[in-house]
């Protein structure tokens, strides 16, 4: 995956993780510096990670018409979160899970189940990808 793409797919993941995520059960520690308190990074879950439209159909070999149908969504949902952004940020974030969730649901809808399990897995990596960059920036920060 082009690092460009990961950077964005991060970035949109982070956003709709929101500080729920930060406050997570699942969240990630990483060991405390000498004298310091440990770093929390958030454990996102994969389906929270909004994949382009673009990106898709070039990744899962998507035919015109799933083309058309998965930019369509794209529109749709990313006019829906941006109609969010004067609420509340507790408001905002809540809409925005279900807004990705409605978008995970009518891609699902649109892919095939091989292509639907390609996406899971592009998410996926993208979160690995992702936690290796937080690691080697804590790495970084200790030195």
């Amino acid at each position: 995956m082009r690092p460009l793409a990961h950077q964005a797919l991060f970035v949109a993941a982070l956003a709709l993780a929101g500080p729920a995520a930060a406050q997570s059960k699942t969240a990630k520690a990483t060991p405390a510096k000498a004298g310091g308190t440990a770093v929390q990074y958030p454990a996102l879950d994969p389906s929270q990670v909004s994949l382009g439209a673009d990106y898709m159909v070039q990744e899962l070999h998507a035919t015109e018409a799933q083309a058309q149908q998965l930019r369509a969504i794209e529109a749709d949902i990313n006019d829906r979160i941006r109609a969010n952004a004067n609420d509340a940020p507790a408001e905002r974030e809540a809409k925005e899970r279900m807004l990705v969730a409605e978008r995970n649901r009518r891609e699902a809808a649109v892919l095939t189940k091989e292509q639907l399990a390609k996406k899971e897995q592009l998410q996926r990596d993208a979160l690995k990808d992702q936690e290796a960059k937080y690691e080697l920036g804590r790495q970084l920060q200790g030195k």
